[in-house]
């Protein structure tokens, strides 16, 4: 998730499924985003889509994907040594709240233990 219109670095590509130019903000994204562009299933994915408002801030989801039977995926990606975090627990679960209540899948994507 990412706090809606911040100014941060940002890597800008062109990847397939997705409507439009994709922005990543780190590298768990970016390498979650070519995971998904890889993924047959997925007709259309959209990058950065606006959520929820959490103690006054306004987040994004990191993916909503489309699968080519019309059904969305939510996927939120995230660091492993975030999730004991409480703020970033705090704005996972809001993120779950939001799609789960409009029938979508939701899900994360952490970094592979090495």
């Amino acid at each position: 998730m990412q706090i809606k219109n911040i100014k941060t670095r940002c890597v800008k590509l062109t990847l397939p499924h997705f409507d439009g130019v994709v922005k990543t903000y780190d590298d768990l994204q970016l390498a979650a985003a070519k995971l998904l562009s890889a993924n047959s299933d997925f007709v259309s994915i959209q990058s950065n889509v606006d959520c929820v408002e959490v103690d006054g801030t306004k987040y994004t989801t990191d993916f909503v994907c489309q699968s080519k039977d019309g059904k969305y995926s939510v996927f939120e990606c995230v660091y492993r040594k975030q999730l004991d975090k409480p703020k970033m627990m705090k704005l996972l679960d809001a993120s779950q709240q939001f799609w789960t209540a409009r029938g979508v899948e939701w899900g994360l994507i952490c970094e592979a233990n090495d």
